[in-house]
């Protein structure tokens, strides 16, 4: 009767309980070898239960248990060994930091909490050495998720990567953290099984499942902005790290926001969106700072000619108003200061990335609207001012010049 168990198996689904018999895949998991398994699940099931109603009229009550359980237990070690053999393959995976493997077993650990209530009413009756096995394997499985979306956080902790992004753009840490947490989002159902919470307060919650995934969330994200703020002090450039920074935490709410991951995370923080959009502002804030040694030479203070404003060509002015030597060479200077830095700002910040449109662009209207102000109240009070005879070599930009200059920034992310 053994061998009609895995012959029938075999036919199902393509191999035996052998995991010599299962396909080699470089040591990844491959979906195909997780369906089969849990197809494989489901067809031992059904067999054994008609295997232990053949049984019927046929073997004495007394003994049906004890020769159902010789009959299937050689399947049942085989169809653990094949289990055993995926979970080895997850492993080696996770062992070089490719935890998106341990998604696999999350189908399986479904499949089994679904059906292991009619294992067990299938052996009672049966030593509990048959169950075990089963029940053993679920086990194996739970500890090795476990295992695994903790190591994902000690990873995120300890990247030892020091090669930064020499354009500042969203570092793949922040994207393969978000990936592996939305890809979880899909087993909220059975996260209580392998998240303990962290917080005994929530214990009596109904949602537990839930609840371990918003704690869990929380955890990775503190260890990854704490990661990411390490990192970004790498950069010589304190404005490109703040380009860094902001690319970052914008990714990262904006990915909870679409993914609708935010939701969860209010469960266990509820402020996340407030504290990421902070993050988003103050870095923006120190990013504007780098517009400062521009704005230095249009932000007058003596204000050599601020009189004349009101006059739009200089030769109406009287002799006694007309600009003295030291006022043309203070003007000539202003803009050859302004060209210079804004010819700077323009080469590094062409080379910064934002990857992102809507940030790319808000960005730039900021830009514009910090500068062109100051900058066209500079330019109008000077350009027909009288203090050269060579206006090009000075007056190097208009103000549609800046706003065009500026649209240029960022075409690392293009």
């Amino acid at each position: 009767m053994s061998s009609f168990i895995e012959n029938n198996i075999f036919s199902s689904t393509g191999h035996r309980f052998q995991s010599s018999l299962l396909p080699e895949t470089k040591d990844e998991v491959i979906e195909n070898d997780v369906m089969s398994f849990m197809t494989s699940v489901s067809g031992l099931l059904k067999l054994m239960q008609s295997e232990l109603n053949l049984m019927h009229g046929i073997i004495p009550n007394k003994n049906k248990k004890i020769v159902f359980e010789r009959v299937v237990t050689q399947a049942m070690e085989n169809l653990v060994s094949e289990g055993e053999f995926i979970v080895s393959k997850v492993k080696k995976s996770v062992s070089r930091h490719e935890f998106s493997a341990a998604l696999n077993l999350f189908p399986i650990l479904r499949h089994l909490m679904l059906i292991k209530a009619d294992f067990e009413k299938l052996f009672q009756g049966c030593s509990s050495t048959l169950y075990d096995k089963l029940r053993g394997f679920i086990i194996t499985v739970q500890a090795t998720i476990s295992k695994t979306l903790e190591e994902f956080i000690e990873s995120i902790k300890n990247d030892p990567d020091t090669k930064m992004p020499k354009d500042g753009t969203v570092h793949q840490l922040t994207s393969n953290a978000i990936m592996l947490l939305e890809q979880l989002q899909d087993y909220q159902d059975i996260l209580s099984s392998v998240l303990a919470l962290q917080d005994a307060s929530f214990a009596a919650s109904k949602d537990k499942g839930k609840l371990a995934f918003a704690q869990y969330i929380t955890r990775v994200l503190s260890a990854l902005t704490t990661t990411l703020i390490n990192k970004s002090n790498y950069y010589s450039d304190g404005y490109l790290c703040a380009i860094f920074r902001l690319n970052n935490f914008h990714y990262i709410l904006k990915a909870l926001q679409r993914t609708g991951l935010v939701d969860i995370v209010k469960l266990h923080a509820s402020d996340i969106e407030k504290t990421l959009n902070l993050q988003v502002q103050d870095q923006k804030r120190v990013y504007s700072q780098s517009w400062s040694r521009v704005l230095h030479y249009v932000m007058e203070v003596d204000k050599p000619i601020s009189q004349q404003r009101a006059v739009s060509n200089m030769s109406q002015l009287p002799a006694s108003m007309k600009l003295r030597d030291k006022d043309k060479q203070n003007i000539k200077d202003k803009f050859t200061g302004f060209n210079k830095e804004m010819d700077e700002i323009t080469r590094t910040q062409k080379a910064y990335a934002v990857p992102d449109v809507e940030l790319r662009e808000s960005l730039k209207r900021d830009n514009k609207e910090f500068i062109l102000p100051k900058y066209t109240m500079f330019y109008e009070k000077y350009v027909d001012a009288g203090f050269t005879k060579n206006a090009d070599k000075y007056i190097k930009y208009t103000p549609q010049d800046i706003s065009n200059t500026i649209d240029t920034f960022f075409d690392a992310a293009a």
